[in-house]
């Protein structure tokens, strides 16, 4: 009788513990997603500094003219800023990773090194949420590491991080979804402007208009597909700041098969949207 106890006993702490590795594993499964999906931002072949430089080329050619150099601090700027908030975002869920894999967190510390500021950057305004949120979330990737959390401390960890990490994300998805997206807009716009006038001034041969006319059709869906990328990165990064709400909602109980299911189908969307964006790069 007292081995039949002795077995169930074994039998139910070993179901306990099963059970927890699988809810981490989902944890671990939404979080790579994440960091992926935050990463593919490297992988949009846009910036506000390229912007800069595509407008003193395309005003070169309009004007038949040519500048010494082009006056890009602004952009650089905005550039600059961004790079930071996503370096912060994208290594706090590669943290949480490793925290859910029960590996050991390896961060670069001079990626937090240059904290944010307030201002505007290129027409990119950066508020005190967003400095205080950036600040936070350094502490907390820098804690993981020194602190050697584990498991069992994700609650904590993602506990203190939730607020901070919505704001950071909502600000790259206005970066990106506003600022950039509208420049690539204004680009259009110019191109359509500079390839119009061109044809309306008349003197070219037929040949020549079809050139002009495929060269603004060749630019447009350039600039359309860039703008496709934008909007696909927009995209995943809500289903990333939902799903990290709902984990953060049902920290008390990370066993919850609810939760489980939660967890496997934003990381299942997110993957989703993922193969979307690489399909529309390819």
């Amino acid at each position: 009788m007292k081995k039949t106890i002795k077995i169930g006993m074994t039998f139910t702490i070993l179901l306990f513990v099963f059970s927890s590795c699988v809810n981490l594993k989902e944890v671990n499964d939404y979080s790579t997603a994440s960091a992926t999906s935050l990463k593919k931002i490297e992988e949009v072949k846009y910036s506000f500094t390229q912007h800069c430089l595509d407008r003193c080329e395309f005003e070169s050619l309009r004007s038949f003219d040519i500048t010494n150099g082009c006056n890009c601090d602004i952009y650089q700027r905005a550039d600059s800023v961004t790079i930071k908030i996503y370096n912060l975002v994208h290594g706090y869920f590669n943290s949480l990773t490793k925290l859910s894999d029960n590996e050991l967190t390896e961060y670069k510390f001079e990626d937090l090194s240059n904290a944010i500021t307030e201002g505007d950057f290129g027409g990119i305004e950066i508020k005190d949420e967003h400095v205080t949120a950036s600040s936070n979330i350094g502490r907390i990737i820098l804690r993981a590491v020194t602190d050697s959390y584990r498991k069992k401390k994700i609650k904590e960890y993602v506990g203190k991080a939730n607020n901070d990490v919505l704001i950071l994300i909502t600000k790259l998805q206005d970066i990106l979804g506003k600022n950039l997206y509208g420049e690539l807009e204004f680009k259009k716009t110019k191109n359509y402007t500079y390839h119009k006038e061109r044809l309306l001034e008349g003197g070219l041969t037929d040949f020549e208009n079809r050139q002009l006319i495929l060269a603004y059709y060749d630019e447009l869906s350039d600039i359309n597909d860039k703008q496709k990328q934008l909007e696909i990165l927009v995209e995943s990064f809500e289903k990333v700041k939902t799903g990290h709400q709902e984990l953060n909602d049902n920290l008390d109980d990370l066993t919850n098969k609810e939760l489980k299911d939660v967890l496997i189908g934003y990381a299942s969307s997110i993957k989703d949207i993922i193969s979307e964006f690489n399909k529309l790069k390819d």
